[in-house]
């Protein structure tokens, strides 16, 4: 009999309960009783606790084929790929037994039996099935199989020992991008991998990236043999400059090449032009001051043009004419280029004035016109080369501090008295900032939660005009949260406005353009330290916790209604609280922008448009004059950690200043989280003494907070040679050491220390050099956080000592990343809804995340059986998109690759170097237009007249692509097509991996009976079509053909004579489109519009415009392939 007739034989028929029919298959070669984790504290360790209760059946092999049963001999812990392996305490049943029950044991220690419980099993006669129970907690796991399996990222033909090789070659290191390589007619860029140039038997593929996103039109490069280097010519940086070019490169065996390994990026390279400051600060008293437009990678023309090859740059004046025979118009040319730096530098003087009669309300900046020449290299034409904010001073301004606790010093006492400070232990919304002064709008506003027995800063929004950013940390759980960049209105910013980050993600810089700034460190998910720098424009014009800016500190504790209440003690009063003055600058409920968001209310009045600087034509300067002569902006604070930009321009003509981002229908996966927040309208502090909880005395206090204090480089400078007194923040150290006697504040007080030098210094011209630069202490010598404790500063680098690495030494390699949850929709959830956002990358916070080329997401493959999630044994590597180290991405696999499920889930864990594991959360992958779950993932039901097939919402009616003649009833069955005849179909053995040629009647007919006719739907005798086929008209009803086309009717298509089915002409031998160094995927039908699959279903051809059939016939195509 042919495979043809056994089909027919499957048609559908009643439902068995017998569980030697009715099983579910775990198939996970690590659950071998002679597999053993050799490292228990890192290894990703197997776990049943979310197992659903039922019947399973173990095997082994890539297709499953072989059964496995479960151990019945104690087996010692950390086996199993576990930590606590379950192994069944009794012999297995006979096929005359029937169903039996037995104990089921796991080993913890020396103890056999330590966990006990009891199962069911049943003797298949080649096999036996179990009835499973989810574990009592983690990391437990049911033992199977034996022979010790091949370790991650190797194979072999059974997947055991002896035999294993690697899967992909090994990249110790990772590929190594160069500066650019000046060529006669053009320059490039080489990628180099490092690897072994005697090897032939290897090779790679290698792509080309631009700020982390893959240009497709790029060519990717493919080497072979022993070609180690692939090279990216200059005009493939049209529509890039701006932006950070890397490669990324994968590995393969020449003789597999199907079994890739990731791709491991590069270091990155910054091409295009800049100046060499993001702002500069310049003063009527001083010289002309020298500036540089910096371009990173050479002009270079093609051959006809190299005679006249040069790139014009204009001043953008206020009437943006073009300025083409000023000396301010600047040229770069082919010998410009520096291959020593890397750089082509133009070299600018740049000059304040003041000039009362201009108009007051312009924000001054240097900026060269959107870019367009004939005589240039085309690739940069239309690039805008970014704004250069020039701020003037004349007179100093101050700096408010809120700190800690939160402890607050004003503008006047950081003036005047320097140990002055009150405490504000309140929970709330409170306005810490507000300008006053006429025709300006500039505020800052601060939300406080509950830390412990006192409050702390947990979100700061900051306003300019309509320029409006918020970064909000008050989303998590105290200790467990990071913090959110927002910028309400689609990302609207003006361009004079910049935000900067550090690398860890721990210190924020936002610069108005009036000179304001805010500057934010973190605590690690538990404070925030706030520094506000007005512009002198605010002098005798603020209000706020931040005080009245006018010189007199008696005034500072002014209510937001003008009552003065209190006043600073006269001397040192080390619990001062000004409750109802704090308390009167509390924001209504509702009002604040962290509520309003994108309902603030914006006003063209405020924008914020640009002065431009002018040239001096006699003098060959640019000219930068400001117009107020009485409230200059403010002298420039220095972050020398915040060097990420979160904004800012550089590509694209803008002429209204502000950029925004597409909207869409869905949200973003990395959207901003709501959460409710607790306004503290009932919270009431609970003050304390030494000793601590924990016992700790206040003479631990001050010894813990001198020792931090005496070994912090730059306040030990400060110290020296500013004569820094930090008694008062000295005092606020060990204040927070009564109800944080594990140290955690220590860095919140040593930050506002060093912020009260930086004041200090700025504000006393004495301190800088004859060229007017600031001391190396203070900005070219400091460190990120000083390196947190764990290296040595050194001229502004951190030396980290061993097991720590980043440039603040903030990561320990020697843990693994942690986890602290998912960030989904709601708090507590671990649902990813598909019709609310993409759900393409899941964010989570955590700790220790460390961005460099081996950071990625491990993800491991689970899908819906009807009442969970039950494990394929399946696991992908997949890339990351990087936040800070307290909130990454992980990128989910794509639909098509597995299975083109939608309802799926994962888990997932982090590692930082592919060898330490984090902890694993879950994530759900859902629709709610046909699936409901828990917010714990644990438990979904399929909604009531909706069908959940093959991982995919289906309405009522909806039919099978597979087979036009079944559709979803869910009055039938909501998991699985029903017939026209009304019964649920079952499933179709699955071919072997890799697919099956058997002989069919046609490609386009499944059946020659059995489906209701098109001529008279009652006549259940009339073919059943495959995908893309219809049922031939009288007298050839018993085959199906192309819909649409009936030439073929009565001349049956036989197959594999002419195919394996419509589309798929041959399961292997072509090309691949996915990768066209691999010949190993089908061959699609001539003349049919079908296209291949892509790596999983690499031999399934199907229609072009139905790629999501992709994997609909497993008993031709077989399972999905694995990717290695």
């Amino acid at each position: 009999m042919d495979i043809y007739w056994i089909f027919l034989a499957l048609l559908p028929i009643a439902i068995s309960t017998d569980p030697c029919t009715q099983n579910k298959m775990i198939n996970e070669k690590f659950r071998s009783s002679d597999y053993q984790i050799k490292e228990e504290h890192y290894e990703h360790m197997l776990c049943d606790r979310t197992r659903i209760f039922g019947w399973y059946r173990f095997t082994v092999g890539s297709a499953g084929s072989t059964p496995a049963s479960l151990a019945t001999k104690c087996v010692q812990q950390y086996h199993c790929g576990t930590h606590v392996p379950l192994w069944m305490n009794g012999t297995h049943p006979t096929a005359a037994d029937g169903v039996v029950p037995r104990q089921i044991c796991g080993t913890n220690g020396n103890n056999c039996c330590a966990y006990k419980d009891t199962i069911r099993v049943k003797n298949c006669g080649t096999y036996y099935v179990y009835e499973l129970k989810p574990t009592r907690g983690c990391s437990i796991a049911y033992c199977a199989g034996t022979g010790v399996p091949c370790a991650p990222g190797q194979w072999s033909a059974s997947g055991y020992q002896p035999g294993c090789k690697d899967m992909y070659p090994k990249m110790l290191n990772s590929p190594q991008l160069s500066n650019p390589i000046v060529k006669t007619n053009t320059f490039e860029f080489k990628c180099h991998v490092d690897f072994d140039a005697s090897r032939s038997d290897v090779g790679f593929d290698v792509m080309w990236v631009f700020d982390n996103k893959t240009d497709t039109s790029i060519p990717a490069t493919h080497l072979t043999g022993t070609q180690r280097d692939a090279f990216l010519d200059q005009k493939y940086l049209a529509n890039h400059l701006g932006e950070s070019l890397s490669c990324k490169v994968r590995s393969y065996f020449k003789n597999t090449p199907f079994r890739n390994g990731p791709f491991i990026p590069s270091n990155g390279y910054w091409c295009g032009i800049k100046f060499d400051k993001p702002s500069v600060t310049v003063s009527t008293k001083d010289p002309p001051q020298e500036i540089k437009l910096i371009s990173t990678i050479p002009i270079i023309c093609d051959k006809q043009n190299q005679a006249s090859c040069k790139l014009e740059l204009y001043l953008d004046s206020n009437n943006h004419n073009t300025l083409t025979t000023t000396s301010c118009t600047k040229v770069l040319r082919p010998t410009d280029w520096n291959p020593a730096t890397n750089q082509a530098v133009l070299p600018f003087q740049i000059l304040a004035q003041r000039d009362p009669k201009k108009n007051p309300d312009k924000i001054l900046a240097m900026h060269f016109q959107n870019i367009f020449s004939a005589d240039g290299p085309p690739i940069f034409n239309g690039y805008n080369i970014p704004y250069l904010t020039v701020h003037t001073k004349d007179k100093p301004t101050s700096k408010c501090t809120c700190w800690g606790d939160p402890h607050c010093q004003t503008f006047d006492t950081a003036l005047i008295d320097k140990n002055s400070y009150y405490d504000y232990y309140k929970v709330g919304e409170f306005t810490m900032f507000e300008s006053t002064a006429a025709n300006r709008l500039f505020q800052v506003q601060v939300r406080t939660w509950s830390c412990g027995r006192v409050s702390c800063m947990c979100a700061v929004a900051a306003r300019e005009g309509n320029d409006i950013i918020i970064i909000d940390m008050c989303h998590g759980h105290y200790g467990k949260s990071f913090p959110q960049v927002i910028i309400p209105h689609r990302g609207a910013l003006s361009q004079g406005t910049v935000i900067t980050q550090s690398k860890s993600g721990l210190n924020y810089l936002i610069d108005f353009p009036s000179g304001a700034q805010v500057h934010v460190d973190i605590g690690k998910g538990r404070y925030y330290n706030v520094y506000i720098t007005p512009p002198e424009d605010d002098f005798a014009a603020t209000s706020g916790l931040c005080g009245t800016f006018d010189g007199n500190r008696d005034n500072d504790l002014t209510h937001k209604g003008g009552l003065i209440q209190d006043k600073f003690p006269l001397t040192k009063h080390s619990q001062f609280q000004p409750h109802p003055f704090v308390e009167s600058w509390r924001i209504p409920i509702g009002s604040s922008m962290f509520d309003l968001k994108e309902n603030i209310p914006t006003d063209p009045k405020w924008n914020n448009d640009i002065y431009y600087c002018n040239c001096d034509q006699k003098k060959g300067i640019v000219d930068c004059t400001f117009d107020n002569i009485k409230n200059p902006p403010a002298v420039h604070t220095v972050c020398p950690a915040c060097t990420i930009p979160l904004n800012g321009g550089g590509k694209g003509n803008n002429a209204a200043g502000r950029k925004r981002r597409a909207a869409g229908n869905l949200g973003d996966d990395n959207a901003p989280i709501h959460y409710f927040f607790d306004y503290g309208l009932s919270y009431a502090p609970t003050l304390r003494d030494f000793p601590t909880e924990n016992g700790k005395t206040k003479v631990d206090a001050e010894k813990a907070c001198n020792d931090a204090f005496s070994k912090h480089s730059t306040i030990q400078q400060c110290i020296t040679h500013v004569g820094m007194d930090f008694t008062s923040v000295k005092e606020t150290c060990v204040e927070d050491f009564k109800y944080f006697d594990d140290g955690s504040f220590i860095n919140s007080a040593l930050g506002a220390a060093v912020a009260s030098c930086v004041n200090a210094v700025l504000r006393n011209s004495s301190f800088y050099d004859k060229d007017g630069n600031l001391p190396a202490f203070i900005a070219t010598d400091r460190c990120p956080n000083d390196c947190s404790g764990n290296g040595a500063c050194v001229h502004g680098v951190c030396h980290c000592t061993s097991g720590f690495v980043g440039d603040g030494c903030e990561i320990n390699t020697r843990t693994p990343p942690e986890i602290y949850n998912i960030i989904s929709d709601f708090e507590g959830s671990v649902l990813c809804d598909v019709t609310t956002r993409p759900c393409e990358t899941v964010f989570v916070a955590g700790d220790n995340m460390y961005n460099n080329s081996r950071l990625s997401c491990k993800i491991e493959e689970f899908r819906f059986d009807g009442a969970g999630f039950v494990a394929t044994g399946r696991q992908f590597t997949t890339g990351v998109v990087y936040n800070n180290m307290n909130n990454i991405g992980c990128k989910l696999p794509a639909k098509q690759t597995v299975g083109g499920h939608t309802v799926i889930s994962y888990n997932m864990s982090i590692t930082n170097d592919g060898h330490l594991y984090s902890n694993e959360v879950k994530v759900v992958k859902t629709d709610s237009t046909c699936l409901s779950c828990r917010d714990s993932g644990e438990s979904c039901h399929i909604q009531g007249n909706t069908c959940l097939i093959d991982g995919n919402c289906r309405k009522p009616g909806d039919i099978n692509p597979a087979n036009r003649n079944m559709k979803c009833d869910p009055t039938k069955n909501k998991q699985a097509w029903t017939s026209e005849a009304g019964q649920a179909t079952i499933t179709l053995p699955i071919a072997p991996l890799g697919g099956v040629e058997y002989k069919r009647f046609d490609i386009w007919t499944s059946n020659k009976t059995g489906c209701p006719c098109a001529h008279q739907p009652a006549l259940k005798t009339c073919a059943c079509c495959d995908d893309g086929g219809c049922q031939c008209p009288s007298p050839n009803q018993q085959q199906c053909t192309l819909c649409g086309s009936s030439k073929n009717c009565g001349t049956p298509q036989a197959g594999p004579d002419m195919g394996i089915d419509g589309y798929t002409l041959a399961l292997a031998d072509c090309q691949c489109a996915f990768d066209k160094t691999q010949y190993n995927c089908a061959c699609c039908q001539s003349d049919m519009n079908s296209c291949q699959c892509g790596p999983e279903h690499r031999n399934q051809c199907v229609a072009c415009d139905h790629m999501g059939h992709c994997g609909n016939k497993p008993w031709i195509f077989g399972p999905p392939i694995p990717s290695h």
